[in-house]
């Protein structure tokens, strides 16, 4: 009877050594696997975050550029109601300030494709009942946009439009040209911006 009872008590010890050796086993894999489970989710996190991160950056600082000059008096040589460029002898009249559009030449140069906004302001002078127009071109084909105004005298006037520019293609061109619509006459251009940020890339 002894021998049978200490029977029992060595399998219930051998039991109990068996089942913590098992219990310790399936702690260290659940350990394991946590850890690996909590650093998939640590380095998705970090890419998300990395992603939301450039998003924001996208919408807060998108490409953009300003042109513009002041106290000019570069006259622009126009034949009657066909469009120049606004430039002078050494194609530097335009000062250009931002980032994501190049500037050279006088000529604003896309880089990313995109829809975008420009805004232009131009101040000019021109002969009495001379009628002036303004237009953006891209790639020397006009947009959809001009503005014009007719002299009265020979005071300074000033034309401005805006305009929303869809589906821009990197190493699309844009320029700033003006006509005279009544006659030959060559306007006089002394302060002008243009403002150009995209809105919606493709």
């Amino acid at each position: 009877m002894k021998t049978i009872r200490k029977l029992f008590i060595v399998l219930a010890v051998l039991f109990v050594v068996v089942s913590t050796a098992d219990a310790q086993r399936w702690f260290s894999r659940f350990q394991k696997d946590t850890i690996v489970q909590l650093s998939t989710d640590v380095n998705t996190l970090e890419t998300n975050q990395g992603t939301l991160r450039d998003s924001v950056v996208q919408i807060y600082a998108p490409p953009r550029l300003m042109l513009a000059f002041k106290d000019s008096a570069t006259t622009i040589s126009v034949d009657s109601a066909v469009f120049a460029v606004v430039t002078n002898a050494t194609d530097s009249l335009w000062v250009a300030s931002g980032s994501g559009i190049t500037a050279a030449d006088d000529s604003a140069t896309i880089v990313t494709d995109g829809d975008y906004f420009a805004s232009l302001s131009l101040s000019y002078s021109a002969n009495d009942n001379d009628t002036v127009q303004v237009a953006l071109f891209k790639n020397g084909v006009i947009t959809s946009v001009k503005a014009e105004k007719t002299a009265v005298g020979t005071d300074v006037s000033n034309v401005a439009l805006s305009e929303l520019l869809v589906g821009l293609n990197a190493g699309d061109d844009i320029t700033v040209r003006i006509a005279n619509s009544a006659d030959g006459d060559d306007p006089t251009v002394i302060d002008g911006s243009l403002v150009m940020y995209m809105i919606k890339p493709d």
